[in-house]
């Protein structure tokens, strides 16, 4: 899942946290521009279950979620102000005669619509009003 962040200029950041099982074990995973480049996380993959993932933006940083838990933050918002986009996509490595190195297990993503989540109420507040803070969740089923 991509959230396509944006301020008054356009486009400035894309958050990004999903599976893959390219060059290596099955895995979730976050990219982080901070690092340079893909954040492994710990979260064990779930097989034959959905998985829900979300990315919550606090006015400071990208929050990453795994099934309701925290597993990255990630500062690097670029100026960002707020969600103007999400992107669902899933890219199957197999038969793709440029990847050498892709783990022959196949996998079929599915996803149910993307719905805003709630603010808690210790959201950051500006004067009466809330800084445009979102967070959008996806829900992937790995097969």
């Amino acid at each position: 899942m991509w959230g396509v962040m944006s301020n008054s200029s356009g486009v400035t950041a894309y958050p990004i946290i999903g599976y893959t099982n390219y060059g290596g074990e099955p895995r979730y995973r976050v990219y982080d521009a901070d690092t340079g480049g893909w954040v492994n996380l710990s979260p064990t993959v779930s097989y034959d279950a959905w998985t829900n993932f979300a990315i919550v933006f606090t006015g400071s940083a990208f929050d990453y979620y795994i099934n309701g838990v925290k597993v990255y933050s990630d500062s690097t918002i670029s100026g960002s102000t707020g969600f103007s986009a999400v992107i669902m996509q899933a890219y199957n490595f197999f038969g793709d005669p440029s990847i050498t190195d892709a783990n022959p297990i196949n996998y079929t993503a599915h996803w149910a619509n993307s719905a805003p989540v709630p603010l808690p109420p210790s959201a950051l507040l500006l004067g009466s009003g809330l800084l445009g803070l979102a967070g959008l969740g996806w829900r992937s089923r790995n097969g």
